[in-house]
């Protein structure tokens, strides 16, 4: 699905639950998830707003997600394409977190925030269970922005 098929999907689901469930079923889809979760920053706290079995997160993984967004939230992540690296430094890329579940079950983070108007905007994140083959796809960055923009422009987030 193309990003901007992926906005408009959105943008048509008749309520924020249909939205987060869209949005969830996608980022799910897309990266071979065979679960997960999503949060959203809503009036000053991460919300649990859809999972993709109905049930609620683990709370340690819950704990988890909620102490790497206060540690990514204010970061202002910079483009790979402007940043510079000293080849003599870097020695491996670091790694997405993976969290263990209480039954043994692997999750991976996804930030969700977004530039907008010059200002970075933390939008949610994404909590996906790793499949039993061990990884996860990558999705292009223009998923996430779709993802965002869709949520911020149907006023589903606290942007402050």
């Amino acid at each position: 699905m193309h990003p901007r098929k992926l906005y408009t999907n959105l943008s048509e689901c008749k309520d924020s639950r249909e939205r987060a469930a869209e949005a969830l079923g996608f980022l799910r889809d897309a990266s071979g998830a065979e679960a997960g979760y999503l949060l959203l920053w809503r009036s000053g706290e991460l919300v649990l707003v859809a999972s993709s079995q109905g049930q609620d997160m683990p709370p340690t993984i819950l704990e988890k997600a909620r102490a790497q967004w206060e540690r990514e939230a204010d970061t202002q992540p910079e483009s790979d394409l402007t940043r510079t690296i000293e080849a003599a430094t870097v020695i491996a890329t670091p790694e997405t977190p993976r969290w263990d579940g209480p039954r043994g079950e692997r999750y991976e983070p996804r930030f969700l925030g977004i530039y907008r108007d010059s200002q970075w905007v933390p939008v949610g994140m994404a909590v996906l269970r790793v499949p039993q083959s061990g990884s996860l796809s990558p999705l292009r960055r223009a998923y996430f922005d779709a993802l965002c923009n869709a949520f911020i422009d149907a006023d589903d987030v606290s942007v402050s």
